[in-house]
């Protein structure tokens, strides 16, 4: 009688399929532990003390305050400060129409601190009725209301001055001393035209020209009388404390060097609140 011996082969095949099928298993087991022990710790916290629980950083912005300026520094801030809306003044204005007396005025001029400023381009608001640059049209109003609050009443006589405007206004003040274009070309009036310049600024020097400049008065008191107004002593207190919350500053603040006219405490100019914060 035959006898049939088992297929070695096939009872190989069924063993290693029969292996694969049980590591298969033992790997999907083991990935359901390691899920469950995930999902375990994530709502416990990772078992955690909560005490040892960092709350997450927040940062919250620091108070900035207003920086306390000397006179010479306050001087060097609006000097060096870019004017948005105004263009530079790359040749220098005519003044008498005499080349020789305008080089001879600009140089006296810029002996004393005088320099070109920039010109506004256009201006679409007004301080009191007078042109001033949009960007320092709320910051006039909300200064001028909060003064009122407190019983000042300021108002501007003069903010925004064309080149021409400026021009005739130097031209009077030269009259005035009975100076004519020829006599200062000679070099001869050279004190006269000094003080013409202690109160005008020659045309393309005036702070004006940029549009965020503006002249007040306080009710009936302005120019030379402004400096004995409560207006002044409110708008200079604490280091000019009521006029830098709204971002303006003193244009010619007195105890600064060479800065062309002698000291104007009615003239204050606008360079936002960012550039006087520490």
């Amino acid at each position: 009688m035959r006898v049939i011996q088992p297929n070695r082969y096939s009872r190989k095949k069924m063993n290693r399929h029969n292996r694969q099928l049980w590591l298969i298993f033992a790997i999907f087991l083991t990935c359901l532990a390691l899920i469950g022990v995930y999902f375990y710790k994530a709502s416990n916290n990772y078992l955690i003390p909560a005490s040892k629980i960092k709350e997450p950083v927040v940062n919250t912005p620091v108070a900035r305050e207003l920086r306390i300026f000397s006179d010479e520094e306050l001087k060097d801030l609006y000097n060096n400060f870019h004017y948005a809306n105004t263009d530079k003044i790359l040749q220098s204005p005519s003044i008498t129409g005499d080349t020789t007396a305008d080089a001879k005025i600009r140089l006296l001029a810029e002996a004393r601190g005088y320099r070109l400023r920039r010109l506004a381009r256009n201006l679409e608001a007004t301080a009191d009725g007078l042109p001033l640059q949009l960007l320092a049209e709320k910051s006039w109003n909300n200064l001028k209301a909060e003064a009122a609050k407190e019983g000042v009443v300021l108002t501007v006589t003069s903010a925004f001055r064309a080149v021409e405007d400026q021009r005739a206004v130097f031209l009077e003040g030269l009259a005035i001393q009975g100076v004519s274009a020829q006599s200062i070309a000679s070099g001869q009036v050279d004190s006269l035209v000094d003080k013409v310049l202690q109160t005008y600024a020659p045309p393309g020097y005036s702070r004006h020209h940029t549009g965020f400049t503006i002249d007040l008065t306080c009710g009936t008191a302005g120019l030379t009388n402004f400096a004995t107004t409560t207006c002044h002593e409110w708008l200079s207190r604490d280091n000019y404390l009521h006029a830098k919350t709204f971002g303006w500053v003193p244009s010619y603040p007195e105890g600064a060097s060479l800065q062309g006219p002698e000291p104007e405490p009615w003239e204050y100019i606008w360079v936002t609140v960012d550039a006087l914060l520490e």
